[in-house]
């Protein structure tokens, strides 16, 4: 959203807690998940961003700018539908989902690394269009075609 360096990011003081609160939406939804997490898992992750090199930036970031599909749909994609699943609130990933989707729609509808549905996977969540039922999803084409070689999916679990 900032389109900042991390070193930027870190120093800003809301900035900095915006992120801190995204991921302790993520750890919250993990643990109504069931998933176990280190209780120190966001000051270690914090002290990882910390020691990036000031001019980092993310790949979705690098991506977004340049107009490529990038991994929204896995990542804040993922913890807002988590969220609602499990009932519980993530208002800055959806928040951050929602500014970034636009512009991840029109990335894919523009065709930059974008491929057909294929019929090998109807019954698989796939990584080229986003996961079914997301707006990546009802974006893709309605008529199902093989799709190459290069197509990767990951079964619904």
């Amino acid at each position: 959203l900032t389109r900042a360096p991390s070193g930027v990011v870190r120093q800003v003081p809301g900035v900095r807690r915006m992120l801190e609160d995204a991921m302790q939406e993520i750890y919250s939804v993990a643990l109504r998940r069931g998933v176990r997490l280190p209780e120190d898992i966001l000051p270690r992750t914090m002290a990882f961003i910390d020691g990036l090199p000031p001019a980092s930036t993310p790949s979705m970031m690098r991506d977004i700018l340049a107009g490529k599909p990038s991994e929204l749909e896995y990542q804040n994609g993922a913890v807002v539908r988590m969220g609602m699943e499990a009932q519980l609130p993530v208002p800055v990933n959806t928040f951050i989902y929602h500014s970034l989707l636009p512009q991840e729609l029109q990335a894919r509808q523009q065709g930059v690394n974008r491929r057909p549905a294929c019929t090998a996977c109807q019954p698989l969540h796939c990584l080229c269009h986003g996961p079914a039922g997301s707006p990546l999803a009802r974006a893709r084409p309605t008529a199902p075609r093989p799709c190459g070689a290069i197509h990767r999916s990951v079964r619904r679990r």
